[in-house]
Order: structure tokens, then sequence, then C-alpha cells
């Protein structure tokens, strides 16, 4: 009895944490699945998302645990980029996802994340995702065809 208790709890706090997310935010959707959140948002607006979300004093996600991506060949929005954040202050998760075509950069989030210089490479590497203003900008510009 108590742990369903304890997951409805944790599920209206999810649930009101995103509904005040997207009035702070607004141009983001939001879902959650198996208990985790997620937070789509425009690829032109996903830096000023993860910098509002690492430094307001009510997200405080300080660490990017890893950047992922799913590959949809046959949708215009090819990539399906996943930024997975946790926030030690409050004990929480949540990965923020953005839609790209092919040929689209998306903006670096190595000045908000550090730990993204790497996760980036690799999905320049692995996807062709390239990313605008990133520190190894030589690296992505030695093999931009």
């Amino acid at each position: 009895m108590t742990n369903k208790i304890t997951k409805a709890l944790v599920f209206n706090k999810q649930k009101q944490f995103l509904n005040w997310l997207s009035q702070v935010f607004p141009p983001i959707l939001y879902y959650t699945v198996g208990g985790e959140m997620y937070v789509k948002v425009s690829h032109k607006q996903v830096w000023n998302l993860l910098y509002f979300l690492k430094n307001h004093s009510q997200t405080l996600f300080q660490q990017l645990t890893d950047l992922s991506v799913l590959d949809h060949i046959n949708r215009k929005y090819r990539f399906e980029v996943f930024y997975n954040l946790l926030s030690f202050t409050y004990n929480s998760r949540l990965a923020v996802t953005v839609n790209v075509p092919e040929n689209l950069p998306l903006t670096s989030v190595t000045s908000i994340y550090p730990s993204a210089n790497w996760y980036e490479r690799e999905a320049w590497d692995m996807f062709g995702v390239f990313f605008k203003n990133h520190p190894s900008s030589s690296y992505f510009n030695r093999l931009w065809i």
C-alpha cells in the first residue's frame, strides 16, 4: 500500500513540475513514461531551455548524464536527440528531446554542460548530427562534407 501511495505522490509532483515548466517556458511539450519525465522542445529553443534547467533555483539540473540520438530515417525531422539531465538538489531526472532534420546543426551545449563535449562528437561520428559553436569545431569542420 505504501509503495502505491509513494508512486502516486511522485507522479503528482512530476505533473506539477512539468505544468510549472510549461508555463515558465511555453514552447515545450511534456509527458511521462514509466515514471520518467520527458520534455520536447524545438531545435531553436534547446540551448535556452537547457541553460534555464541548469541555473534556475527551482530546477538545478546540474549534470548532463548522457546525450543520445535516435535515427528515424523516414521522417522529415530525421534525428531525435535526447539530453538526459540529473538534479542532485531535487533528486530527479529529466530527458529533454529535440527533433532535427538531417542537415540542420544544433547549437552545442558544452558551454552549459562541459560533459556534452564527448557526447556531441559521438553524435556526429555515429549519426552525422552537427553541433555549431562546439569547442572542437576543427574536429567537425574536418569531417563536415
